[in-house]
């Protein structure tokens, strides 16, 4: 509603792309819902672009996949990279100003069909080479819903939470959510009603977003190597410990993707869900384990709109104690 009102521009100029899921899960009703928000308001003309996870989006025209996916690869390294330097920045607002820059010439790139890559490489060195100032943060993980987790306006802005109690925050990328669908859609191709021929361009399409995604992390991992992604394999392998493999969805990953956050050294994870989510209840019950195991604490937030992260700032103070307390034990060792 905020971009529509905010362009100056008639409603019929518009149109939003909002995927959905099927099963009992609420991402399948977010097009729908707001949809009719739009009609309500006499924005009823307003279409909504809405493949489905359940073959990972292939219902999408083949160039307009391609575009959103490099669009979603670009929007997650960029944003890896002010998570990176935004804590330590030395001169307060200066990442998020040099990203807005670097968003414009992105924007332009894909809106005249240029290879997007040579900007993002250019916008993530700059953005890296900012002033900063020494030390180390705790580090929060960021997991759950895939929409909440990624919508600063629907997980109350989780990310600037984290930074104003003193931490540093990772989150989860939007492509995680895509890659796992390419993960399902092979793990379950014999049980599909697709034929033989349906199912080789089906796996054409998947190869090519697996192509982007391996250019686009040997791209990227020599400027944040220290923030790269552990495989969709790994992942899944780690949760499929606790949740079983045919409860497909957020909870595998949910689960599967703390557990690499803490074996990557992350002090605490935040698991943001939509407010009653299934697959958040299902990964809260099973983070108790995780939690006994690793000895650091997942905070579990559920968001209605009106919920506020006000229990980070008590988590990222604990774990800078831990952390000071930590460096006293090695500094008396020596």
């Amino acid at each position: 509603l905020k971009v529509v009102r905010d362009s100056g521009l008639p409603s019929s100029r518009h149109a939003f792309f909002m995927p959905n899921a099927t099963g009992p899960c609420r991402f399948g009703s977010y097009a729908q819902a707001q949809h009719l928000a739009m009609k309500r308001m006499g924005m009823g003309d307003v279409p909504i672009m809405s493949p489905s996870s359940e073959n990972s989006y292939l219902g999408m025209p083949s160039d307009a996949r391609k575009q959103v996916w490099q669009g979603i690869l670009c929007g997650d390294y960029l944003l890896k990279a002010q998570m990176r330097t935004r804590p330590y920045e030395r001169n307060p607002g200066q990442v998020n100003a040099e990203a807005e820059k670097w968003i414009k010439r992105l924007e332009s790139d894909f809106e005249n069909t240029r290879d997007p890559k040579p900007t993002l490489e250019s916008a993530v060195k700059a953005i890296l080479s900012l002033p900063t100032v020494p030390g180390r943060k705790p580090l929060a993980g960021i997991v759950g819903e895939i929409y909440v987790r990624c919508d600063p306006f629907a997980n109350a802005h989780v990310i600037d939470a984290i930074e104003e109690a003193g931490g540093e925050a990772w989150l989860s990328p939007f492509a995680e959510w895509i890659l796992y669908t390419v993960w399902i859609e092979r793990a379950h191709v014999r049980d599909r009603p697709e034929g033989l021929i349906e199912r080789i361009i089906n796996e054409f399409g998947n190869l090519y977003i697996d192509r982007q995604d391996r250019e686009y992390h040997e791209l990227m991992e020599p400027l944040l190597g220290d923030r790269m992604e552990p495989s969709m394999d790994s992942i899944t392998e780690a949760g499929l410990e606790y949740i079983d493999h045919e409860f497909e969805g957020e909870s595998v990953l949910t689960v599967g993707r703390a557990i690499r956050f803490f074996e990557e050294g992350a002090d605490l994870v935040v698991n943001a869900s939509p407010f009653g989510c299934m697959h958040g209840h299902i990964s809260g019950s099973v983070f108790e384990t995780i939690i006994a195991k690793y000895g650091r604490p997942v905070v579990t937030s559920f968001y209605d709109g009106t919920t506020k992260n006000t229990n980070i700032r008590s988590f990222i103070l604990a774990a800078q104690k831990r952390a000071a307390r930590n460096d006293r034990l090695r500094s008396a060792i020596a």
